[in-house]
């Protein structure tokens, strides 16, 4: 279940949710709410809306009975009353160097199907993985230095990954960095 799904309003949350906990109660399923932080979020005095949310995900959680898998970018920002609801908390550290390895591998033997097995050394894939990028972020790099060979007409190699790279990591910089709004203006 997305948090689409769900809506973003008390009022939708409590028609929806019940439903959703029913069924999966009554098909025995593992249910998997993604990206659930609306839910999640810790209450605060100026944020009725989000607090309405929270509190009719609190009352609804309260009854279910079956296993859910909650997904959050934000466990510094859970609210003390839902975290105490939940059994088991896993987190998931960064990628080693050898997880990233594979990973990189992995995306850049399906992107050359039909072409071969990559040239590795030629890709310079131990700076690749010297980069702490998350699964999501090797995949999009890959992809995008794909789609640059392909709109070159040729075959994906390590100047296709620096464009990549480069243009992600100022996209980085300027999100992240001083003048955040100011930098977004050069995206759109």
């Amino acid at each position: 279940v997305s948090a689409g799904e769900l809506g973003t309003s008390a009022e939708s949350v409590e028609a929806r949710l019940p439903g959703i906990f029913q069924r999966a109660s009554r098909w025995k399923a593992l249910l998997l709410l993604d990206e659930a932080d609306v839910y999640l979020e810790q209450r605060s005095p100026s944020e009725i809306i989000r607090n309405a949310i929270v509190c009719v995900f609190l009352r609804t959680l309260e009854y279910y009975q079956g296993i859910m898998f909650l997904t959050t970018n934000r466990v510094a920002h859970i609210d003390d009353a839902i975290a105490s609801r939940i059994q088991f908390k896993i987190n998931y550290n960064p990628l080693s160097t050898d997880q990233r390895t594979s990973i990189w591998k992995g995306f850049l033997r399906r992107a050359f199907t039909g072409q071969g097995l990559p040239d590795y050394h030629g890709l310079d894939l131990e700076n690749l993985v010297r980069k702490e990028l998350n699964g999501r972020d090797i995949k999009n790099l890959v992809s995008i230095a794909l789609a640059l060979a392909e709109q070159d007409g040729t075959q994906l190699g390590k100047p296709h990954l620096d464009i990549a790279i480069d243009a992600s990591a100022n996209f980085e910089s300027d999100f992240r960095g001083g003048g955040r709004i100011e930098n977004m203006h050069n995206y759109m």
